[in-house]
C-alpha cells in the first residue's frame, strides 16, 4: 500500500498497445500524481485541457463504449473455485484466511 502511495504508476503508452497522443499522456500521468497541488484543480481545467489534445473531438461517449468493449479484460469465472470453497464435503466457508463452520 505504501508503494501504492508513493509510485506513480507506469506511463499507459508502456501498458496500452494502441498509440497514445503525447499530450494526452502527460495529462493522464498529471491526473495520476500523487501530490494534490501537481493534479488538475478542478474538473472543469481537466475538461478545458482535454479540449486542447489533438484528436480529442473524435473521441465520442459512444466511441469509448465501443472502445471498451472491444478492449476490457475478460471476466475470469470463479465458480470452480467458489464450488471448491463451499463443497459440502469441506462443510465449511472460507472468508479471508480464516475458515468458519458452515451451520
Amino acid at each position: 500500500m505504501i508503494d501504492h502511495a508513493r509510485t506513480l504508476p507506469p506511463r499507459p503508452s508502456l501498458r496500452v498497445e494502441l498509440p497514445i497522443a503525447a499530450p494526452l499522456e502527460e495529462l493522464v500521468m498529471e491526473c495520476l500524481e500523487k501530490e494534490p497541488p501537481s493534479r488538475p484543480s478542478s474538473a472543469a481545467v481537466l475538461s478545458e485541457r482535454l479540449k486542447n489534445v489533438p484528436l480529442a473531438e473524435h473521441w465520442t461517449a459512444e466511441r469509448a463504449v465501443r472502445w471498451w468493449a472491444t478492449h476490457r479484460p475478460q471476466p475470469v469465472d470463479v465458480r470452480p473455485a467458489a464450488d471448491m470453497l463451499l463443497s459440502h464435503e469441506e462443510r465449511q466457508v472460507r472468508i479471508g484466511p480464516r475458515a468458519r463452520p458452515r451451520g
